[in-house]
């Protein structure tokens, strides 16, 4: 009983992942971003699954497209700050698998209208994926987090043209 609980609730939480509704004023005029990866949960990491390992993959592609990566720190309110962000949420099950709703987020600095004095780091362009893999295989939930990634270098690189 509690696995169809955790099953619907990553259900209910994937169905609501797209935040933007067009990513061309959303990405036009990037520069550089960094890369954020949300800690995993222990009994999920693996010599092929990991922090590091998730955020290299990340910043390899987004490098490979052309897309400059920086350490956070460098980044300045002038830039927006901007940042990928991939969160892993993981539920172990039974059967040595996990449940798994990851989701990646492209972070920015907004204002109000209201009041443009107040700035916050917001998600303005997201994606997800749930699912269950086998704890052997979480490789595999890599390649879900590429493909999403590939998702969102193809609609940068559409508002920025080289």
């Amino acid at each position: 009983m509690k696995s169809f609980f955790v099953i619907l609730f990553m259900f209910l939480v994937s169905s609501s992942s797209t935040i933007a509704q067009s990513s061309g004023a959303i990405f036009r005029g990037i520069g550089p971003v960094a890369v954020v990866i949300q800690d995993i949960d222990p009994e999920a990491v693996r010599e092929d699954f990991n922090v590091s390992i998730l955020k290299n993959d990340v910043e390899v592609e987004l490098r490979k497209a052309g897309i400059r990566v920086v350490d956070r720190s460098e980044l300045t309110d002038a830039s927006g700050r901007p940042y990928v962000f991939v969160i892993i949420h993981l539920v172990k099950g039974s059967l040595n698998t996990f449940n798994y709703h990851a989701e990646l987020r492209f972070h920015q600095n907004a204002s109000l209208t209201r009041n443009p004095d107040v700035i916050l780091s917001v998600p303005t362009w997201s994606r997800s994926v749930t699912g269950m893999e086998r704890a052997n295989r979480m490789i595999n939930v890599r390649d879900k987090v590429r493909e999403m990634l590939m998702v969102f270098i193809n609609e940068y690189l559409a508002s920025n043209p080289r």
